[in-house]
Parts: structure tokens; sequence; C-alpha cells
């Protein structure tokens, strides 16, 4: 493996691993939200599918934030590691 190939696995790994932790803090976030205010208000079901759609929202733009913060390369090695 090239010193180059290497280097664009190191970004993605640690670019994953931010992903992670900042998805799972907002999920943590909305998640007691939901729990909290939504399902006494609205009931279970609503209340999810008005999370999920926040959720996704959320998901996609910590990963596009991270893909360009972190300059991973748009290999598929890169991308399935993150």
């Amino acid at each position: 493996m090239s010193r180059q190939a290497t280097e664009g696995i190191a970004a993605a790994l640690g670019a994953g691993v931010i992903y992670g932790v900042l998805t799972f803090m907002f999920g943590v976030l909305l998640g007691t939200i939901r729990i909290g205010v939504l399902a006494p208000a609205l009931g279970p079901f609503w209340a999810v599918a008005v999370e999920a759609p926040a959720m996704a929202l959320i998901a996609w733009l910590v990963c596009d934030r991270r893909l360009k913060r972190d300059a991973v390369p748009p290999t598929l090695a890169a991308r399935a590691v993150m």
C-alpha cells in the first residue's frame, strides 16, 4: 500500500470516529427530547416520525462536514473505512 493510500485510510478512520461520536451525541440529545417532550404530546409513533428525519439530516451534515474537513479521499476503501 502506498504512503498516500495509508494517509487516506488514516484520515478516514479519524473522520469516522469523530462522525460516530458526534452522531451519537446528537442522537442522545434528540432521543431525550423525543422521550421527554414529543412522545407525551404526540404519542410514540409520531415522536419517532418527527425525530427520524431530523436525525438523518444531522447524520448527513456531520458526515459531509467530516469528509471535507479531514480531506477523506473519494476512494471506496477510504469511504468504507469511514
